[in-house]
């Protein structure tokens, strides 16, 4: 047994359930495995902490939690960023000018001292809109409406509107723009889709090898459903693909075990986490 693994999930399809949420019995088996055997547990997430701390607000988390997909660290105990990856301002003028070349404005996150701020211009779509409802009153995060260059050190830039506009931005920034980027359809309404882009080098994998040289970390086990967690399963000790996950994250898992329904990963560590 190794006293010093890290454990790390992601969050949406793997340890929140189908009404996304940590159930009762999530964090109940969590907390225990936390306060009674010590263990190291974290979450590795696209989202930022305006939505992360309230869906782990059952569990207590006491190491840093990898978010924004890397671009940050976050300590919800201290309420402190840590491990910063910025884009630079040539990276995001460029992405700005071709976001809106296909008639879309990103939304700009940025870390002014120990603030994270979301820039975004003063016209918003009707789907931007219910986005900014969602969040805009997130003690976490501040929204600004203004078309002043963003202020700040930006570590995402985001957007979302019709799928095939954000595609077209995603090809020419991929083709001209030192990034990492990924662009996706909105699994509830296909026509709409999601763009995300952070610093050359952002990754969920990057940031949990850094947290865990910080830990002193010997092993890593981590658990995820979508393709963007398949560098974090592979490079980790052991990589745990939920029995929802897709099926080219299933294929580079060490380990799949039941659905994000029914408490998989909580119960998963109960039983090996003194094997490992």
């Amino acid at each position: 047994m190794s006293d010093r693994t890290l454990f790390v999930s992601d969050l949406d399809g793997t340890l929140l359930d189908n009404n996304c949420k940590v159930s009762e019995e999530t964090a109940a088996v969590l907390n225990h495995l936390i306060e009674t055997h010590n263990i190291m547990f974290t979450v590795a997430t696209a989202r930022t902490p305006a939505t992360v701390m309230p869906l782990l607000e059952k569990v207590n988390v006491k190491i840093p939690m990898v978010v924004m997909t890397g671009a940050a660290l976050w300590n919800g105990f201290t309420g402190s960023y840590s491990n910063l990856n910025p884009i630079s301002d040539e990276v995001l003028d460029s992405i700005l000018e071709i976001a809106r070349s296909q008639g879309f404005n990103p939304f700009v996150y940025t870390m002014t001292g120990n603030s994270l701020s979301v820039y975004h211009s003063e016209v918003l779509s009707p789907v931007e809109a219910e986005f900014v409802k969602e969040r805009d009153r997130s003690p976490y995060k501040k929204f600004h409406f203004t078309d002043a260059h963003p202020s700040g050190a930006p570590l995402l830039i985001f957007a979302t509107c019709e799928y095939p506009r954000l595609k077209a931005a995603y090809e020419r920034i991929m083709s001209l723009v030192e990034c990492e980027a990924v662009c996706y359809h909105d699994i509830y309404n296909i026509g709409n889709g999601y763009l995300e882009i952070f610093a050359k080098g952002t990754t969920k994998a990057s940031a949990i090898a850094n947290l865990a040289r910080q830990l002193n970390a010997d092993k890593v086990v981590a658990f995820g459903d979508n393709r963007n967690d398949i560098p974090m399963l592979m490079s980790s000790d052991i990589g745990v693909a939920m029995d929802n996950a897709f099926p080219e994250v299933k294929r580079i898992a060490d380990v799949i075990i039941g659905d994000n329904s029914c408490d998989s990963v909580a119960h998963w560590i109960l039983d090996n986490w003194d094997k490992i």
